[in-house]
């Protein structure tokens, strides 16, 4: 298995334009179906967005954290690795060699609202990031306002083609940072109520954030990928999924996927950012080719990961 996971390809040069990762905390696909009790949706935006834009879309994405919530998402999206069977990756592993997206760019920015939190400040660089950056708040943690307000300043201000990941925090249980603003049906059980207060939050400032990247010039050729670092409710009736929206020049028309697994996120944008012969190619399949199977069931690629993290195997 691991013969057919590794290459010795050489990678190629980046193609033009950015890549950005907005990192949702505890998104869930429910969300996007919801709607007021005036039957307005409660991610308007979002809805809106993916109605009218050629994007890959898949609201049946599978979440494979395990132990570490929010560190696992990032594991996974970002090195193509899934975590550790026992105890925490990025607590236990942090300074390990990682197969990574980010150093495929002249710079690279994770816009952390965690601050220390699951090892940060050092998986940000052993994922390939240049710089790791506290938004500025006046709260104890960043709004998502501000987040993704400092993500397109990054964007903005970069001169050549930029990694940016940003990791959202208003949708962090106990669902209490953000005041009410839309009345929603009784049906909804209470904490049901205080999630979508939160989620409309930050339909409403993805939403601000994807309205800029349709027009700013910087932005035509980057590839944006908008998904859950995991879920928050168990795995039934109609919860515990996730969504995951990627927009990229590469894809000229609409892509649904009706299910697909968290790691196959990765091997997807490694084709689209023009690296598909990248020696890493992890374990799951590239969503935009129907045919294209992953490597091996996703219990085995949980085991093998389990390995290659705890011997360091990258270093090599």
């Amino acid at each position: 298995i691991l013969s057919r996971l590794l290459t010795d390809s050489v990678a190629a040069e980046p193609i033009e334009g950015h890549l950005v990762y907005i990192l949702v905390e505890s998104w869930e696909s429910w969300s996007l179906r919801a709607k007021d009790i005036h039957g307005d949706p409660v991610c308007r935006n979002i809805v809106n967005y993916v109605r009218t834009h050629p994007i890959l879309f898949s609201e049946g994405i599978l979440s494979q954290q395990q132990y570490g919530r929010s560190g696992d998402g990032q594991l996974i999206t970002q090195t193509g690795l899934l975590p550790l069977l026992h105890g925490v990756a990025c607590m236990r592993y942090g300074n390990n060699v990682y197969p990574n997206l980010a150093h495929f760019y002249n710079d690279g920015v994770v816009l952390d609202p965690y601050g220390t939190v699951w090892n940060q400040k050092v998986t940000s660089y052993s994922y390939g990031f240049k710089r790791h950056i506290y938004p500025d708040s006046r709260t104890s943690h960043s709004n998502d306002s501000i987040i993704l307000a400092q993500a397109r300043e990054q964007l903005e201000q970069a001169s050549k083609p930029t990694c940016v990941l940003a990791i959202t925090y208003n949708t962090h249980t106990p669902f209490h940072s953000v005041p009410a603003t839309i009345d929603l049906s009784e049906s909804y059980t209470s904490i049901e109520n205080k999630y979508l207060q939160c989620v409309r939050y930050l339909d409403a400032q993805v939403g601000r954030f994807l309205a800029w990247a349709d027009t700013a010039t910087q932005m035509q050729n980057a590839t944006i990928i908008i998904t859950a670092d995991h879920n928050h409710f168990p795995r039934k009736e109609g919860k515990g999924i996730c969504p995951l929206i990627i927009r990229s020049p590469k894809i000229e028309k609409p892509v649904y996927i009706r299910q697909a697994f968290q790691m196959d996120i990765y091997p997807t944008v490694l084709s689209l950012i023009g690296q598909e012969n990248y020696w890493w190619r992890g374990f799951g399949r590239n969503l935009l080719i129907e045919e294209s199977q992953p490597i091996c069931s996703p219990e085995e690629s949980l085991r093998l990961s389990d390995k290659l993290i705890r011997r360091n195997y990258f270093k090599h």
